[in-house]
């Protein structure tokens, strides 16, 4: 019998679109909702004020002409809009 637990058996990581495994930050990250937020009303809102502050730092970063920082806040982005975490009054975004 072997002790080694499978990536796909640990809910802390999640599996990446270039098949990388990565540290399911981003469901930590909803699941710090402030307190305050004990409707669904106010989640979604928490949710939507984080996501205009990445657009306006990829406006920002755009102008700037750096890419790279760029692509990595793009990446950050796309993921944290599309997770999926239902905690208190979160629903699936």
């Amino acid at each position: 019998m072997s002790n080694v637990i499978e990536a796909e058996q640990l809910p802390t990581l999640l599996r990446d679109d270039d098949g990388q495994w990565h540290l399911d930050y981003f469901g930590e990250m909803i699941r710090t909702v402030p307190d305050a937020a004990t409707t669904l009303e106010h989640a979604s809102q928490w949710k939507s004020a984080h996501l205009t502050r990445i657009d306006q730092e990829l406006e920002a970063l755009r102008a700037a002409g750096a890419a790279n920082a760029t692509s990595k806040w793009s990446w950050f982005k796309q993921r944290f809009d599309a997770s999926n975490v239902q905690n208190r009054y979160l629903p699936p975004f």
